[in-house]
């Protein structure tokens, strides 16, 4: 549990959340950028947030010690690439063909069969791709961290705010949600934790 007080308002106790601890981290390091990917290892691994020279988190050690870097841990590909995409559109082809010789042929099981197939790979070519017929990228590392934590710290906001607004209102003002996230309030503030 935590048992938050902000501004005089008599105690809130809070049951232990990761988006707590993520809100937690950041209040002990006030104008730090810290990656999402770093923030969702933290309390995952049993890390603990520092490492023993109190600089560098032990998760960009680990990283570093890896030859890989936040960066490089982002940008993931398409969904379907070049040749799949050929292959989706051959099979489209000659599935439909399949339908309307079956048809022909006064054979509904097949061209049900048929159509089912070309249902569900028309699902799947959808979902790969966007607007306009873009590809759609991969959800890589970076973009699930940054996910998982927004949402984590959303909802401890949420719980946070229930009780104490004027908290909230604080945090709203002064935590960045993003691929990196900052706690950066306005005036210097004070937390014990």
């Amino acid at each position: 549990y935590w048992t938050v007080t902000y501004g005089g308002s008599p105690p809130l106790r809070l049951r232990d959340s990761k988006g707590l601890r993520y809100i937690g981290h950041l209040l002990t390091m006030p104008g730090r950028e810290i990656h999402g990917i770093e923030l969702a290892q933290l309390f995952t691994r049993g890390t603990g947030p520092v490492d023993e020279r109190g600089t560098e988190s032990l998760v960009d050690h680990q990283l570093k010690e890896q030859g890989l870097n936040v960066s490089s841990l982002t940008g993931a590909g398409p969904v379907i690439d070049d040749e799949a995409k050929s292959a989706y559109q051959a099979r489209l082809e000659e599935l439909e063909v399949e339908i309307a010789d079956a048809g022909n042929m006064n054979d509904p099981e097949r061209q049900r069969k048929a159509q089912a197939e070309k249902d569900a790979l028309g699902q799947q070519l959808s979902e790969a791709y966007g607007l306009g017929g873009r590809s759609r990228k991969a959800a890589d590392s970076s973009e699930r961290a940054r996910k998982a934590v927004s949402v984590a710290v959303s909802r401890a906001l949420q719980k946070i705010g229930e009780e104490l607004p004027g908290l909230r209102q604080h945090f709203d003002h002064s935590i960045k949600k993003g691929t990196f996230f900052q706690y950066s309030p306005e005036s210097p503030t004070i937390w014990e934790l």
